[in-house]
């Protein structure tokens, strides 16, 4: 049996889709107001208005390119319309494959270089970089090994791991808002 089955009045729930690190508060009001039955809550998200929902502003464009590997043999990276590029550009780092022909691109670490990225992010999932991947992404750019989960989970997480990142990465971000 179907929801709508056993609760003949139960209105069609949207579907919420996160693309983006600002998505994570809209799923998060989204959720509230359908459990919570709210029905005048604004659903407009406006930049100034995500802090209230625990996402910090997005940082200004630092102009650092990064490259992230996502798995290893074959190396694939993401292209800019994922929820992990969109955490980069919320941090003000580019990815160097954002205009890539295909989602999740395919690559050799002699096209990366081509690229120039000034620092590759190595995340722990969802392929497990670790410290004994270092020199080799290192013959690319510097390496930073980072939180998988904080990259590419979204969710209640995502302010968090947005500090976290931010946090980490300060090397190339800056320090942020105070």
């Amino acid at each position: 049996s179907s929801p709508s089955e056993l609760c003949p009045d139960m209105a069609p729930r949207p579907k919420i889709r996160v693309l983006a690190a600002d998505d994570s508060a809209l799923m998060r009001r989204t959720l509230r107001r359908i459990f919570e039955a709210d029905p005048d809550l604004e659903l407009d998200l406006a930049t100034e208005q995500l802090g209230s929902f625990g996402v910090p502003p997005p940082l200004a464009a630092v102009g650092v390119r990064a490259f992230v590997p996502i798995w290893r043999r074959p190396w694939m990276t993401m292209r800019g319309d994922t929820y992990g590029s969109s955490v980069l550009a919320h941090l003000g780092i580019d990815n160097v494959f954002a205009e890539a022909d295909v989602r999740y691109p395919t690559t050799t670490l002699d096209e990366v270089a081509a690229l120039t990225p000034d620092v590759v992010l190595a995340p722990s999932e969802p392929y497990p970089f670790k410290e004994r991947h270092v020199a080799e992404l290192a013959e690319v750019a510097p390496v930073e090994l980072i939180d998988g989960q904080d990259l590419f989970w979204w969710g209640m997480r995502t302010p968090d791991a947005l500090d976290r990142l931010r946090h980490r990465l300060q090397g190339w971000v800056g320090p942020g808002p105070a």
